[in-house]
């Protein structure tokens, strides 16, 4: 990799994880708006996604250790830097980049940016990262798991289970898809496997859009366990289905894949518009309405409805690494209430 592309690489990763731990986006939703991640093609566009997933997941991990060298904190107005320091330190700690490569381009980052100043400190403390040692398993699973998150897995399931719960967030999911026809064929073709549900499963999530099938709308992206409601409506061919909380399209991509009519709402217009491009192509069907479903009445009731119900989506984070840092135990009272 040029110096030049490194350096553009490890600045779309630092403007990620700076939109989920300041501005509180969702990673997908940064993914879609930032400049510098999409300037990115790519292999570069894999790494700078990898590095602000693995940031994110290992984050308690890697701030214990920032902590320790840091004689204070980083100013909260300087948080730039502190994110470049978590990028930094997540390719030494868990990526196995070379160390010339994963500091030298923090320092190169930081003396082009507006916190030139701090490119000393960033060389001195990435540097001497490796000389921390490693937390226990079991101390890495707490420090990157939030306490009230982790206290209710205990309280909920044991503090065992929570454990594992927490264990397993330190790795990345595998991708699982549905596809529209012939999953034998495409699980062959993608090397991938199939479940006994009809999903199937692919050992990573890397550089999806160059698979085969996905421009051509063969597959889309959708949990094993999410595409299973889709199963229990009988022969949906012909029938009015009506896909409440819809975006971003899963479960009804299934059903119009099969000739089912579907009515798709949902409140979100970001949401919908994803709903929207997914369903362009994979030259599929649907009516799209944005709406809040408590305050919406059909004009015809259909034969079938599907609620995915918001929820906090806190059994989603092995894939969706962000979301420990965007919800809290209120979100959870909250949406048990709307639910």
């Amino acid at each position: 990799m040029e110096p030049g592309t490194g350096i553009a690489v490890r600045a779309a990763a630092i403007e990620l994880i700076d939109a989920v731990l300041t501005q509180k986006l969702a990673l997908d939703g940064a993914l879609q708006q930032s400049k510098k991640f999409n300037s990115l093609a790519g292999p570069d566009r894999g790494f700078a996604r990898l590095i602000t997933s693995v940031t994110l997941r290992r984050l308690g991990e890697i701030d214990k250790v920032l902590d320790e060298l840091l004689h204070k904190p980083i100013a909260k107005n300087a948080m730039p830097v502190q994110h470049t320091l978590r990028a930094g330190a997540a390719q030494l700690m868990f990526l196995e980049t070379p160390p010339h490569a994963a500091v030298n381009t923090a320092v190169s980052y930081l003396k082009n940016s507006h916190f030139a100043g701090f490119s000393g400190l960033a060389n001195a403390i990435l540097r001497r990262v490796s000389s921390i040692p490693a937390m226990s398993s079991k101390a890495a699973a707490k420090a990157n798991t939030p306490y009230w998150l982790y206290q209710s897995w205990a309280r909920s399931f044991g503090e065992e289970m929570a454990y594992a719960i927490a264990l397993a967030h330190s790795s990345e999911a595998p991708l699982d898809i549905s596809v529209k026809q012939d999953p034998n064929r495409t699980a062959s073709m993608l090397n991938g496997s199939l479940l006994p549900t009809g999903s199937v499963r692919l050992p990573s999530a890397k550089n999806i859009s160059n698979l085969p099938g996905f421009k051509s709308g063969d597959w889309w992206i959708q949990d094993a366990a999410a595409a299973i409601p889709a199963h229990l409506i009988p022969h949906p061919a012909g029938k009015r289905i009506i896909d409440l909380c819809a975006a971003p399209g899963g479960k009804s991509a299934q059903l119009a894949a099969l000739g089912a009519k579907i009515t798709a709402l949902d409140r979100s217009p970001e949401r919908l518009e994803t709903f929207k491009q997914n369903f362009e192509r994979l030259n599929l069907f649907a009516e799209i309405i944005q709406e809040d479903v408590e305050n919406w009445r059909p004009k015809k009731l259909g034969d079938a409805v599907i609620l995915d119900a918001p929820c906090s989506a806190t059994g989603t984070i092995r894939r969706h690494p962000d979301l420990p840092y965007l919800k809290d135990k209120t979100d959870v009272r909250r949406l048990a209430k709307i639910q």
